[in-house]
């Protein structure tokens, strides 16, 4: 699916904010806001996962490496990777002015395998690295119990190079929505 697509339309809730410093003056009776910043909070994707048939069951199993990878750094034999932070993913959902291919990184994952719905055994491809030193099927399946219904949390910061900030932000582009672009726009997905 080129990303892990959810089968369910996931739960989402993203704050956005503007800081300001109060300060307070000698025998006032307010206090005066000077503003410092605005963010965009960490939001939190939860979803479904259903595994009705193997196929189900082994893109479950892939969105769950997956997301496990996306919280590990490159470590040891990497190469030219080695010492690399976790990777940054895109997100995009809901069309392209709602989440418009906006670059995040991923603080927390979770899943979920409750107790009260059924397991089923799915066949997983155990893997080997080749002489090229990627990954190959090696034997058609080790069995893995998956429950029928489980949910995922996803905990995503959106974060932007400053590159990017300085070379294409500006209020007046934004407030246009000329910034809000789907894949394949490498300035878009300011939120």
């Amino acid at each position: 699916t080129n990303g892990v697509v959810f089968p369910y339309t996931p739960a989402v809730t993203i704050s956005h904010a503007a800081r300001y410093n109060p300060t307070v003056l000698t025998h006032s009776n307010y206090s005066s806001y000077f503003y410092e910043g605005s963010e965009i909070g960490n939001f939190t994707l939860n979803g479904e996962f259903s595994v009705q048939n193997i196929q189900e069951g082994q893109y479950l199993m892939a969105a769950i490496h997956f997301f496990r990878s996306c919280t590990k750094m490159f470590f040891g034999n990497s190469g030219a990777r080695q010492g690399m932070p976790p990777p940054v993913v895109y997100l995009n959902g809901y069309g392209q002015y709602y989440l418009p291919n906006v670059p995040c990184i991923i603080t927390s994952f979770s899943h979920t395998m409750p107790a009260d719905v059924d397991y089923i055994d799915i066949p997983v491809a155990t893997m080997v690295s080749s002489s090229a030193g990627s990954a190959i099927p090696a034997s058609s399946g080790v069995l893995t119990r998956l429950p029928t219904m489980s949910s995922m949390s996803i905990t995503l910061q959106p974060v932007y190079s400053r590159a990017n900030i300085y070379d294409n932000f500006t209020l007046e582009k934004y407030a246009q929505g000329l910034l809000m672009q789907g894949a394949g726009n490498n300035i878009g997905g300011f939120l």
